[in-house]
């Protein structure tokens, strides 16, 4: 009989702090972990999506975005993700009831 492993995926609620590139690797320090993205033939590699599940590129994303990220595994505050959704960052006026999105 065969045992069936699952890899569960978890998810984390991080706000992006900084960015940096170190050898072939981007870095994305947030409030409590890192999160670490190959970088092969000049290109990032990432899942990355707004809210609306619609594809966005690494340029969509900036400091102090609040981001949803989906892995398998923490190895010392690293996270390898499997995907990453930018939530949307929302400004109310106060002069009328209507509200941005950015």
């Amino acid at each position: 009989m065969y045992k069936i492993f699952r890899n569960i995926m978890k998810k984390k609620l991080e706000t992006i702090k900084n960015f940096k590139i170190i050898d072939n690797t981007m870095i994305i320090n947030c409030n409590k972990y890192n999160i670490i993205l190959p970088i092969i033939d000049g290109t990032v590699i990432i899942n990355l999506t707004d809210e609306n599940n619609k594809k966005i590129g690494i340029n969509d994303i900036k400091k102090y975005d609040r981001i949803i990220i989906f892995f398998r595994d923490i190895e010392e505050s690293n996270i390898k993700p499997i995907k990453i959704i930018k939530q949307f960052n929302y400004i109310f006026n106060d002069e009328t009831s209507d509200s941005e999105i950015y």
